[in-house]
């Protein structure tokens, strides 16, 4: 990709056009049986992927699409870039533009590098917005992702467990619950 600069190579959809891009590769790939971008399933099926029944198979993809299709129109409003005047924007975005020290960094480091290292510091307006507007959506699906990933964990390890509420509310807070104060409020052994 010819990077040209700073401004032209952002874009207020990129994050989510590059996940539903990532979703439609793996559903190709697993409407070909190929599984490499699936590990956990390709582990459950012992490294031969054609031990994976189709109607599973069906079922990543219907799940797959379904997915590609809520994010399209969750974050359909996303390309809607309100004035940059109205967000106090135009000031920092101009100064970018301008800033040769900027662009030959933009040029030498790329993209990623420059919007992690630099943006901060030369733009903390545009930095915040493209936080709240673009990245912040998706801690959600993060916070998803780690949820499932905790279930399917607690699941394999107690499959004789029905419930497994109270062992995923431990697994997925993130408070630290004090053990030795709950051990002492109860009795070891009852009296005889």
């Amino acid at each position: 990709m010819k990077q040209t600069s700073v401004c032209k190579a952002w874009s207020p959809t990129f994050s989510n056009d590059a996940f539903v891009r990532k979703l439609e590769y793996r559903v190709g790939k697993m409407e070909r049986g190929e599984l490499q971008q699936f590990p956990l399933l390709l582990k459950q099926c012992q490294n031969n992927p054609e031990t994976v029944p189709v109607s599973v198979r069906r079922e990543f993809i219907r799940h797959m699409n379904a997915l590609q299709t809520e994010m399209q129109s969750r974050f359909a409003d996303i390309a809607k870039v309100e004035d940059v005047e109205y967000l106090d924007c135009e000031d920092e975005l101009t100064d970018i533009q301008a800033d040769s020290l900027s662009n030959k960094y933009f040029q030498e480091k790329g993209f990623k590098k420059f919007g992690i290292l630099k943006g901060p510091s030369l733009a903390p307006k545009i930095t915040l917005h493209a936080t709240t507007r673009i990245i912040l959506p998706f801690s959600t699906t993060y916070l998803s992702e780690t949820a499932f990933s905790a279930l399917v964990a607690i699941k394999t390890k107690a499959r004789n467990t029905l419930d497994v509420h109270n062992d995923f509310r431990l697994a997925v807070t993130h408070i630290t619950p004090d053990i030795p104060s709950l051990a002492a409020g109860v009795q070891a052994q009852g009296s005889h």
